[in-house]
């Protein structure tokens, strides 16, 4: 990471949320650069009870004590795989040890969040329902990349920095479905909007309310539009049991369209995609997705 950083424009809002669809930074460019400097100093200097494997560096206590649980985590990796319970003693064996590594990094702490910084100046940080990702971008124009998400919210806000400090965009994804949220700006040199993009326009249908209410609504739609499905389709709906179920088979995703230039949801289960009403939050139209193969 370039250490002129002290020279850049160092404006970010100490403040986590802004509204309902966007994380800010509780650091500025000249915080990841002072973070940066001390922590490679702190692992020059504290050599014993840190270890460097790969790009990263990790504390010998922590790894040494994670070693000794390790089935736990072998066994954390197959249930997200989806590898039943009792069959999980005939996979574990395959499952590396280094498993752990991502428990095991060495960790300093800067106003209250604890972050590593590997040999290339990847920061990571995180603090309770909060974790940031910063690093530099080796374009010409894209110099410093920013991601903070609050998992709570399942916001991601995402923000791209000029060489000089200016901000160049930001963007705010959900980070569990990937669909945009709030408004998408690009900024001029001069900090001025170049273009701006409301993924929430039309929206008064809330997330909250879509994921507290749509299989409601789906159950209603099925018994009001019969012919539209068959008994199969009725079947692998209900199996979803609200797209709580974790069988990879399922597919099930919620994101966005336009329609008439506004913004409508979606809910995709198996190859039926539900639409909703971005203001009522009625169903509104049903797609049938047809997979290749």
């Amino acid at each position: 990471m370039n250490t002129k950083i002290a020279d850049l424009i160092l404006i970010l809002i100490p403040v986590f949320l802004f509204g309902q669809s966007k994380v800010n930074a509780p650091f500025s460019l000249k915080d990841y650069e002072e973070m940066q400097i001390y922590f490679l100093d702190y692992v020059n200097k504290h050599s014993e009870g840190i270890i460097q494997i790969d790009d990263n560096y990790y504390d010998t206590k922590k790894l040494d004590s994670l070693l000794l649980i390790k089935n736990k985590f072998k066994k954390e990796k197959l249930l997200q795989e989806g590898i039943n319970e009792a069959e999980i003693p005939k996979y574990i064996g395959s499952v590396k040890d280094d498993v752990v590594l991502p428990f095991a990094y060495f960790t300093l702490n800067k106003n209250g969040f604890n972050y590593t910084i590997n040999k290339n100046g990847i920061l990571n940080a995180e603090r309770r329902n909060i974790t940031i990702l910063f690093m530099k971008a080796n374009e010409k124009i894209v110099k410093f990349l920013e991601s903070i998400t609050d998992k709570d919210k399942e916001i991601v806000t995402s923000n791209i920095y000029r060489e000089n400090g200016t901000l160049a965009s930001t963007r705010s994804n959900n980070s569990l479905y990937g669909f945009g949220m709030g408004e998408t700006l690009t900024y001029n040199e001069d900090g001025s909007v170049k273009e701006s993009i409301d993924y929430d326009k039309g929206l008064k249908f809330t997330y909250d309310e879509l994921k507290n209410n749509y299989w409601q609504k789906i159950e209603k739609y099925i018994k009001e539009n019969p012919d539209k499905f068959n008994q199969y389709d009725k079947m692998e709906l209900a199996k979803t049991n609200k797209g709580k179920t974790k069988i990879s088979r399922f597919a099930f995703t919620i994101s966005k369209e336009i329609r008439n230039g506004l913004f409508c949801w979606t809910v995709l289960i198996n190859n039926k995609m539900f639409i909703f009403d971005g203001e009522t939050g009625e169903i509104i139209d049903l797609k049938t997705i047809q997979y290749a193969g």
